[in-house]
């Protein structure tokens, strides 16, 4: 058993548990809403999206401090212009975009699943893998921005800081599991709920004469920010934004902020 599958095995196993424990009355842990849609699905998602975050910080982390070994004994200062392969990983973006085009493909399946009017969905699941194909890129450069900028501060604070420790400075780098959790919570969120979006466009785009809407939904717990809370049971036309667009986040839709786990669901307004 390779050990892909031996951590996916365990995954399972703890969330069957913790499935266990809710049966029973005790509280579950920190987890997306029972009301949520293909919830299970997205948790898994978030976990398999989580592991790869998690390898390609490991890298960076390896690399950075070889690096810093090697060529930076007498804090000497950094030099930039040679760390593109820093930030070049074939295999997370190969990842990535397998994971992503599953993922999309799952929500584009969900929406159909509960869509009282039905179409040849096949156009849109193309439509949804080609979307999740050319976002890879931008999420890759969102987290390469982010990693690079506070690798900046930290190795001048090592430069100019004497008695400032090689360890000192691996401990302040962004590469610690709880942002990894926050991307995956984050992207997940964002597939399917651009999915969900896609969809109801072709719904809409193939029955003109049918009212498609769409209703944001938050998790019901004491996370919901001051943001996403009024959007709550919100309703509104497939075409139109729940808010004001406000990237790189923000497009309309859920995700509203980092670690946003909100999603929509789209329906039809039949009459009769």
């Amino acid at each position: 058993m390779n050990r892909q599958l031996a951590r996916d095995n365990l995954l399972n196993a703890v969330r069957l548990v913790v499935e266990g424990l809710e049966n029973i009355g005790i509280p579950p842990l920190k987890r997306r809403d029972p009301r949520e849609p293909g919830r299970r699905e997205k948790e898994a998602y978030e976990d398999k999206l989580r592991a790869i975050i998690v390898r390609h910080f490991g890298k960076q982390r390896r690399r950075l401090r070889d690096k810093l070994e090697m060529h930076y004994p007498d804090r000497k200062q950094v030099e930039w212009a040679d760390w593109d392969e820093f930030y070049t990983d074939e295999e997370l973006e190969a990842q990535l975009m397998l994971l992503l085009q599953q993922a999309a493909k799952n929500g584009v399946n969900l929406f159909g699943n509960n869509s009282k009017v039905q179409i040849d969905w096949t156009l849109i699941n193309l439509r949804a893998a080609q979307w999740a194909r050319e976002y890879v890129y931008d999420l890759i450069k969102d987290i390469n921005k982010t990693t690079r900028e506070v690798m900046r501060e930290a190795l001048s604070q090592f430069v100019e800081t004497p008695g400032m420790t090689l360890r000192d400075v691996m401990d302040m780098l962004p590469f610690d599991e709880d942002r990894a959790q926050r991307i995956a919570v984050t992207e997940i969120t964002r597939v399917y709920a651009k999915a969900d979006q896609m969809a109801g466009e072709e719904l809409k785009e193939q029955f003109p004469d049918v009212r498609v809407v769409k209703v944001w939904f938050t998790n019901n717990d004491d996370r919901v920010c001051e943001l996403c809370g009024p959007l709550d049971n919100q309703e509104v036309e497939i075409d139109e934004n729940f808010y004001t667009p406000e990237p790189p986040y923000a497009d309309g839709n859920p995700p509203r902020h980092p670690n946003c786990r909100c999603w929509t669901e789209t329906t039809t307004k039949l009459e009769g």
